[in-house]
């Protein structure tokens, strides 16, 4: 029943995360022939995907507090032409430098308004059956990276990079179409004090919009909610770097060709999707929490990056593919979902939760992003195990807490 009384919301988050947020997923495959021609270092592209990330998280802090008086419906498609325009004028540079300002910039500022919207306009909608409107939504953005994969071969195949470029980010701007299936309405819920005095005069409302904006800041003196904050942040900062460095492990350590790579990286995908669909299941009928199926996530993505260490050729490698898929699902799925769960009883504050995730999400990122593209350079192996020893950190310090 909760899929068909808002099925238009969740069929437009579908629509938008297929079309227009997962252009990051096929960033590496993307990019790899302008890089080469530019003689970029791992740390000139792996800065402007931090600089990409971090906008985005920043964006979060404005979009999320307009939403309390902008439609969400209007935040999506101001989110959605970004994007589309940044990729477009990127197919025109030829530099760097400009390649921060068109993609880093004004793709990471799309992001970062799209990001909010879509979930908010699922988490305002459904008050029941959210894992599962969630996970659909999630689900949208597996198929986006799947088609958008395939679409970037095929074009890099037969076109050079700005016209493969100018197409995704044609392509791109068909997610507006899901952005005006969002309700046009303010659906983020007012804060308690504005409800209680909604009716008082104008400077009483002025107060308690004040009251509410500093409330927003007393949760930082939450210690869990700090806690859990770190942790989403670091757990986002390495998943980002390993779907960057993925491909060009198997190219250059595991030296798979690109039939093999593409097949990886399809498994991968295919088994992330199984899991956006069906890790509600977890929650619903083993009574697992979101953040202890998060967890489940981080840790088993952990030693599956371990693994990848030890283990060559491409069957093996298309099997801890899947592995991989999979556990990546389960964390993403129920990434923001910690969230909402956190504050179940207090819906109002969730709104600038978000901002607030996504303000340490872009700090985490700007510290080490950078560190682990210089880590880069000591080779994968390393790259693999201290990105699997932050993730093990994040489950020691979160059941510790």
């Amino acid at each position: 029943m909760f899929l068909w009384a808002n099925s238009e919301i969740v069929i437009g988050v579908v629509i938008i995360n297929i079309f227009s947020r997962c252009i990051n997923g096929v960033f590496g495959l993307l990019f790899k022939p302008f890089f080469k021609q530019l003689q970029s270092t791992p740390v000139e592209v792996m800065l402007i995907l931090n600089i990409c990330t971090a906008l985005y998280n920043f964006t979060a802090i404005i979009s999320g507090f307009i939403m309390k008086s902008v439609s969400i419906r209007v935040i999506a498609v101001i989110g959605t032409i970004c994007i589309s325009l940044g990729l477009i004028l990127t197919s025109f540079v030829s530099t760097w430098s400009a390649v921060v300002f068109s993609y880093s910039v004004i793709v990471g500022v799309g992001l970062g308004l799209l990001s909010p919207a879509v979930f908010l306009s699922l988490a305002t909608t459904f008050k029941s059956g959210l894992n599962k409107a969630h996970g659909i939504g999630m689900a949208g953005i597996v198929v986006g990276d799947i088609v958008l994969q395939q679409l970037v071969g095929i074009l890099l195949t037969h076109y050079e990079f700005d016209t493969t470029i100018l197409v995704v980010g044609i392509v791109s701007l068909t997610g507006m179409f899901g952005a005006f299936l969002l309700k046009s309405e303010h659906q983020v819920p007012p804060l308690p004090e504005e409800r209680s005095l909604i009716s008082s005069d104008e400077e009483k409302q002025t107060n308690s919009r004040n009251k509410g904006f500093l409330d927003d800041f007393h949760m930082l003196e939450d210690k869990n909610f700090l806690i859990l904050l770190a942790g989403m942040s670091c757990g986002m900062t390495i998943a980002v770097d390993f779907a960057v460095q993925f491909p060009f492990y198997l190219k250059d350590s595991a030296q798979l060709n690109e039939i093999q790579i593409a097949a990886c990286m399809s498994l991968q995908a295919g088994s992330e999707l199984v899991a956006e669909l069906t890790f509600y299941l977890y929650i619903d009928y083993l009574k697992f929490s979101n953040k202890k199926c998060y967890l489940i996530g981080v840790v088993g993505s952990a030693f599956a990056r371990l693994f990848l260490i030890y283990f060559e050729g491409f069957h093996s490698l298309a099997a801890l593919s899947i592995i991989l898929g999979y556990f990546k699902g389960i964390a993403m799925g129920n990434y923001l979902l910690i969230l909402a769960e956190y504050f179940r009883s207090s819906p109002e504050k969730l709104p600038s939760a978000f901002s607030f995730s996504k303000i340490s999400c872009g700090i985490f990122s700007l510290l080490f992003g950078p560190l682990l593209g210089w880590i880069h350079g000591g080779g994968y192996t390393l790259t693999f195990c201290v990105q699997s020893f932050f993730a093990l950190l994040i489950f020691m310090v979160w059941i510790a807490d």
